[in-house]
């Protein structure tokens, strides 16, 4: 939508000014890509996209039946040095076939199956699958809303690399 579109690109701006140190991400849903008009779309994304500290988290929670509609920019975020991760994995709209068409450098699991993997073995398993999934096209996996020393020890032994999440700490504001 146009809200989304204007607020993508407020977030652009913003992010030009952080360090450059710093990794910024940013959630995207697929709509908002493709709503970019074609002749802005290198220009929205060249600048911080160019030493690879801009990540693209494009959400599972809107998705496509057929994900090749979103290959083309896809493929231009990375032409650009543009990581790009599929949220929600497990949780939200995105299936297997989205995974390997749009080949993204990262996975983060969503807490449908992050939460309580410890306790549950048809989550582990599901986890297991993904992960091995992500490490056959040399993707990261991340799991998102980690609370429990007990999950974050499955999650490790089942391949995932990063977590986040409050046994970590809560958000802090970046200046």
């Amino acid at each position: 939508t146009s809200v989304d579109l204007k607020c993508l690109r407020t977030l652009l701006n913003a992010a030009r000014r952080i360090d450059k140190c710093r990794r910024v991400h940013l959630n995207v849903y697929p709509g908002t890509l493709l709503d970019i008009p074609v002749e802005e779309f290198p220009a929205l994304f060249a600048e911080i996209s160019g030493n690879g500290g801009l990540c693209i988290e494009v959400s599972g929670r809107q998705m496509f039946a057929d994900a090749t509609c979103l290959l083309e920019r896809i493929d231009e975020l990375k032409r650009l040095g543009a990581q790009i991760l599929l949220d929600d994995i497990g949780s939200g709209r995105s299936t297997i076939e989205h995974i390997m068409i749009l080949e993204p450098n990262q996975l983060k699991i969503g807490q449908a199956l992050s939460q309580h993997v410890s306790a549950q073995p048809v989550k582990r398993k599901q986890l297991e699958r993904l992960v091995a999934i992500a490490q056959s096209m040399g993707a990261s996996v991340i799991a998102d809303g980690v609370r429990s020393k007990d999950d974050e020890k499955v999650l490790l032994e089942t391949g995932v690399e990063y977590g986040q999440g409050l046994i970590y700490g809560s958000s802090v504001e970046v200046t």
